[in-house]
């Protein structure tokens, strides 16, 4: 009896010790797989070998010793390795429902939770994610994994750029669990979320209330980088002076160091002291070549040439070198763009005074877009709409100062000729009458300073025009714009509203500046230029079935060569006459006007095609008769493809026929080849 016992002993011991290190190496498998790294969010080849091991371990434990306490752990092991091996998400999550189904109060159960969230947001099923881990943190199921619940809320919103949910969900893990080990994480995380959304003051004091906890060094030392940075965006670049030099004491690490002194040169730059600053840029570029702190010091070295010393050119210079440093640097495609506005500033102040007027405007209002959107300098943008504004009045000086000059011009008296003797002025006249006709070519008369004068008051007077037409209320309007918008003030909004009613009522901008301040659609049409949007509209839509009213509208829509729809409405009453009517003695005229107003359009390209100016182009036939033509070919393609079907049917229906004595007809013959139009 006794030697049955100890069999039976050794038979539970030898099964227990079987399946125990069936999960001890299926648990080292796991862990060796957890230790890889991993590379654009994917595992490595041995790290997917090593979780198939741990899981083929976990399938003998569930399959051989499935009532063993191992059974629970592989699992949730098995369920661990299909999510990590992000090959098979949704059999991750059916796992990790078994684990709650079949365990449900287990910490395996609690963990699982999470797990599928995981999986779910992974899944891009968002919605059922974040409600997964809502209904997790209300339920208060587990507060041992509640701050692990928390934390990947807010890493979730802070992914889906939902800052404000972010900053929520960090603070309450935060101040509900202060001894969690996930608080110093959740501390700096918090800090570098109000740090990148410009939120400086709040990033220092979390960073300051992390200092204030038990962390490890190297994040106190990282915290403290970012309190100077913060100080420094903020406009505080003394007391970020001191806070670098102490770290720069504290600091061992030489990345950490050269980021430092890379913060100190940014720090020196807008206390001017930009010597200095250079030269650190300069060491940090040579000192580490092909680097991501050369390129980054490249980059806002450019930006101390740019933004403080105006040094257009060696900006350039340094914004091309960020690409040269590291083309992966997250600072080459901003470097692009900064250099791009550099080089509109040199174009912009080196523009010839011969440059057509448009094109200057243009270049000013690409200079004030890239001051706003590229560089967030909105004062700069407004800056440069002013001048444009202002330089009206200069050109009116102009003027001013032309007619004087022409009128002192006028007043100046010429003395009399000296008459010399007759018979010697003959004599001279006639040598150089003969000369000239001889050898001396006609000289082209050279313009006085008079004609020059006119000239140049005739070109301010256009300018003039089209300032007072177009420039001025489409800059009036951006303006208006940028105070709502960017400035958000109301009363500089409605003081440049009142200028645009008082000094152009009925231009198109100020309409738009009405649509947009009520938070209408703006379509920048006035009345008069929505009544003619609206009849163009209206005799298109009655082409080609009511083609006589739509002529009555188009006839009235290009009786004004200075109406919006003009062109286009000439070119719709040719089409109906030639497309349509195939009238070309009633076409000819048109195209003739069309081609008078703009030889150069795209509708004179399409006139080009069918009229040379004088005569029509000869054509095999007319374009109606084309059309009629191609639609009767149509629809006889359709009637004879109708009747093959029906007499295919026809042939269906004679083979399955009963047989009889009379002797079967053969089928008729189908031509292999489709039948062609003789």
């Amino acid at each position: 009896m006794k030697s049955i016992r100890l069999i039976l002993l050794g038979i539970l011991l030898f099964t227990g010790c079987a399946y125990y290190n069936t999960f001890y190496n299926a648990k080292k498998y796991f862990t060796l797989a957890q230790e890889e790294d991993i590379k654009d969010g994917k595992p490595s080849r041995t790290a997917m070998q090593n979780y198939d091991k741990a899981m083929q371990k976990c399938g003998i434990i569930l399959t051989d010793y499935k009532d063993s306490k191992w059974a629970e752990d592989a699992l949730f092991m098995m369920a661990q390795c299909l999510y990590y091996k992000k090959t098979s998400r949704l059999e991750a999550k059916v796992k990790f429902e078994e684990i709650i189904q079949y365990y449900p109060d287990s910490e395996h159960a609690m963990r699982s939770h999470i797990y599928i969230a995981r999986c779910l947001k992974e899944m891009n099923q968002d919605d059922k994610a974040y409600q997964k881990l809502r209904d997790f943190i209300v339920s208060g199921i587990s507060k041992k994994y509640l701050p692990e619940a928390l934390q990947l809320m807010a890493e979730y919103y802070l992914e889906d750029e939902e800052y404000s949910q972010a900053e929520y969900y960090y603070q309450k893990l935060i101040d509900e669990h202060p001894k969690s080990e996930l608080q110093q994480s959740a501390y700096f995380s918090l800090g570098l979320l109000y740090h990148r959304n410009d939120k400086y003051e709040q990033s220092i004091k979390t960073f300051q209330d992390f200092l204030d906890i038990k962390a490890d060094k190297k994040l106190k030392l990282e915290a403290g980088y970012y309190i100077a940075s913060n100080n420094l965006l903020a406009g505080n670049p003394a007391l970020a002076m001191e806070q670098i030099e102490k770290l720069l004491k504290d600091e061992y690490r030489e990345p950490e160091l050269n980021k430092l002194r890379l913060l100190k040169a940014r720090a020196l730059a807008k206390l001017n002291s930009t010597e200095e600053a250079d030269i650190i840029f300069e060491l940090l570029i040579t000192e580490n070549p092909k680097t991501d702190i050369a390129a980054e010091s490249s980059f806002w070295r450019a930006e101390m040439h740019f933004r403080i010393l105006n040094d257009y050119e060696k900006a350039i210079e340094y914004y091309n070198n960020v690409r040269t440093e590291n083309s992966k640097s997250p600072f080459v495609e901003e470097a692009v763009t900064h250099s791009s506005v550099a080089s509109q500033i040199l174009q912009y102040n080196s523009s010839s005074s011969d440059i057509e007027l448009e094109q200057l405007i243009n270049e000013q209002m690409k200079l004030a877009e890239y001051y706003v959107e590229v560089l967030a300098l909105p004062d700069s943008a407004m800056a440069v709409y002013n001048r444009i504004i202002s330089h009206r009045d200069i050109i009116a000086t102009r003027i001013v100062n032309y007619r004087a000059e022409l009128d002192s011009l006028s007043r100046i008296v010429f003395p009399e000729p000296v008459m010399e003797d007759t018979l010697a002025a003959i004599t001279d006249s006639l040598v150089i009458t003969l000369q000239d006709s001889i050898s001396v070519p006609p000289v082209k008369p050279q313009p006085t300073r008079s004609d020059t004068l006119l000239q140049k008051i005739e070109t301010g007077e256009n300018e003039i025009v089209q300032y007072d037409q177009k420039f001025i209320p489409y800059v009036q309007f951006v303006k208006l714009w940028m105070q709502k918008t960017v400035f958000q003030d109301s009363l500089a909004v409605q003081e440049l509203y009142d200028l645009l009613l008082k000094d152009y009522p009925d231009s198109r901008y100020t309409y738009a500046a009405g649509q947009f301040i009520n938070n209408e659609p703006v379509d920048f049409l006035t009345p008069a230029e929505r009544k003619e949007n609206e009849t163009m509209r209206l005799a298109l839509e009655m082409i080609p079935e009511l083609a006589d009213s739509a002529l009555v509208l188009l006839t009235e829509l290009s009786a004004d060569s200075t109406a919006t729809y003009y062109e286009k409405a000439l070119y719709t009453r040719a089409y109906i006459q030639f497309h349509i009517y195939s009238d070309t003695l009633a076409t000819k005229p048109l195209f003739n006007r069309l081609l008078a107003f703009n030889e150069n359009s795209v509708y004179a390209e399409n006139i080009a095609n069918v009229y040379n100016g004088e005569k029509f182009l000869i054509l095999d036939r007319l374009p109606a008769l084309v059309e009629l033509e191609a639609k009767e070919q149509e629809a006889l393609e359709t009637e004879e493809a109708e009747n093959e079907e029906e007499q295919m049917i026809l042939e269906l229906e004679d083979i399955e026929k009963p047989e009889s004595d009379a002797p079967a007809s053969a089928a008729p013959e189908r031509s292999p080849h489709p039948k062609t139009n003789e």
